[in-house]
């Protein structure tokens, strides 16, 4: 059992919150971000792929590119780590 495990859940969950604003950035590809941008817009992959003249197949290695330098696995934790305040353009 480790010192973490014993906190009260809202002092582990203010821990996490610190630890995770203290994580060094993440640099995306430009095309990566702007490909997070557009999901931040609510757009699909066929309709990003339209917007940005490229295949569907591209956006979604763009999409599996930027989501292994973030270490997520989702749409929304993706949109939660790069635009963390609710920025998104």
């Amino acid at each position: 059992m480790t010192t973490l495990s014993l906190m009260a859940p809202h002092v582990y969950a203010l821990y996490r919150e610190a630890a995770d604003r203290r994580r060094p950035p993440v640099r995306l590809t430009l095309r990566e971000l702007e490909v997070l941008r557009c999901v931040a817009r609510g757009m699909t992959t066929p309709q990003i792929a339209e917007q940005l003249v490229v295949s569907r197949s591209t956006v979604r290695k763009h999409l599996e590119n930027a989501f292994s330098r973030l270490g997520v696995s989702s749409r929304t934790a993706a949109l939660a780590r790069v635009f963390p305040e609710h920025d998104a353009p």
